[in-house]
């Protein structure tokens, strides 16, 4: 039986491109640490995300692999691997998979490889590039595999990159950065044993975290540049055809930058394994449309919304402002529903789901220019129920009512509990509810408040 508690190793990668205190990237010795579960074969190799460490997942590895041999590593600059200063170049860790597992020879015992995120692009990079067979089977989860249009683009994770350098990186203890990451949305979900596991191990001696902002950020800066591109090298490979490669997708896909909350991976990417497969937690008969625009493209509107004073009274506010906020908010539903729904008519079935917010209900003073367009939405929506739900499509109107929590809401908020914030996961699960109702009990403009 597999035991609960795994054993330390470290081992060492010669000639492997390593960062010097000056600067200098040079061919060096690179010390990496792994966590072993001792079991029966086959040996699963357990990798961790961007961040995380070898010691993330020890619930799923006691409780769904248990009984199997097991090795978790910790990658450069994460758990206890030797760490150097930025940058830690995303195709480095591809290279450090491969070599790891030739330095163990892993591959005798029919290796199976389970991926999340970052390195589930590192396994994919190690079977495209080893010499033989190393893996009879992957499992990637979200893997940084993007679409090959993106390795070619100049845009990357600057605003991703800018939040994770203001990250906290110092706490006086294990239990000071509980206490403090419990009340993160994303943290608070995790289940405690969880979340001791991740502050015992992602930090040092001093409760300093092991991979530190600036290399994270570094991780992020260079994961579209054309280096990362895995592409050729899977077309290349002789012996990734005859694994079994299984890929996990989010419900939706990222269409540009600035994301940390959907996929980064290809839609298409499956079609690039002979023996792939592909399960998108979206696709469960339905289709999720993402409309989206590009970062660069946005880039003019954000500058133009940012100098605009939105508190303005009805007799300083001018036509032009009003009508540039009714073609955004009511024109745009308009077009994207004309867009969406005739197929939605031709399946019989289908939802559209609009976000509103306090003003849709109610105008105050000096928010005319907010409260006009958020009320007009209203009154689309309930035209559009009317009319399509005979049909079988469903339009509801989500009045939002209250501060959702996200980073800057929280930073410029500091007296604010956490509580008093909306959460996202759970405006998330009502729209699914949602959609989910049938029509003789359909809600058409639920309230949702803190």
């Amino acid at each position: 039986m597999m035991s609960s508690n795994p054993t330390s190793h470290f081992v060492i990668i010669p000639n492997r491109p390593v960062v010097q205190e000056d600067g200098d990237i040079k061919q060096d010795r690179l010390k990496l640490h792994y966590w072993e579960w001792k079991g029966r074969q086959p040996t699963i190799l357990f990798c961790h995300a961007a961040s995380f460490h070898g010691r993330c997942y020890d619930r799923i590895i006691n409780e769904a692999l248990s009984g199997f041999h097991v090795i978790a590593l910790d990658f450069r600059g994460h758990g206890r691997s030797q760490t150097h200063p930025p940058p830690y170049r995303f195709r480095w860790f591809g290279e450090d998979v491969l070599e790891f597992t030739e330095t163990l020879n892993l591959s005798k015992n029919n290796l199976i490889g389970i991926g999340h995120s970052l390195v589930g692009y590192a396994l994919t990079w190690a079977a495209a590039a080893a010499s033989k067979q190393l893996f009879q089977s992957l499992l990637l989860l979200d893997p940084v595999i993007l679409s090959p249009a993106m390795y070619q683009e100049s845009e990357n994770y600057s605003l991703i990159s800018e939040f994770i350098l203001q990250r906290r990186s110092q706490w006086s203890s294990i239990e000071d950065m509980m206490s403090r990451l419990e009340k993160r949305e994303t943290f608070s979900q995790w289940p405690k044993d969880v979340l001791r596991n991740y502050c015992t191990y992602a930090v040092d001696e001093n409760h300093k975290l092991v991979c530190a902002p600036d290399g994270e950020a570094s991780i992020y800066q260079s994961s579209n540049q054309p280096d990362s591109d895995i592409y050729a090298l899977i077309e290349k490979s002789k012996y990734i055809s005859h694994i079994t490669i299984h890929i996990v997708r989010s419900s939706t896909t990222i269409l540009s930058w600035n994301a940390l909350d959907i996929s980064p991976t290809e839609p298409e990417l499956v079609k690039w394994f002979k023996t792939g497969r592909d399960t998108h937690f979206a696709a469960g008969d339905y289709a999720i449309v993402l409309i989206a625009r590009k970062e660069s493209s946005l880039q003019p509107a954000q500058e133009e919304s940012e100098q605009q004073d939105h508190t303005v009274s009805i007799i300083d506010l001018t036509p032009e402002v009003l009508e540039v906020a009714l073609n955004t908010e009511v024109i745009g539903g308009l077009t994207a529903s004309q867009e969406i729904l005739p197929s939605m008519i031709k399946n019989g079935k289908g939802t559209l789901l609009f976000g509103g917010a306090t003003a849709s209900l109610r105008g105050s003073a000096n928010f005319i220019g907010f409260a006009a367009p958020k009320v007009a939405t209203c009154a689309l929506t309930q035209s559009m129920a009317r009319e399509f739900d005979p049909k079988g499509i469903h339009v509801a109107h989500i009045i939002i009512d209250g501060q959702i929590y996200i980073p800057t809401n929280a930073q410029n908020q500091p007296d604010k509990p956490f509580e008093a914030f909306m959460n996202s996961d759970a405006i998330a699960e009502t729209y699914w509810q949602l959609h989910l109702q049938t029509r003789s009990t359909g809600s058409q403009e639920p309230d949702l408040r803190s």
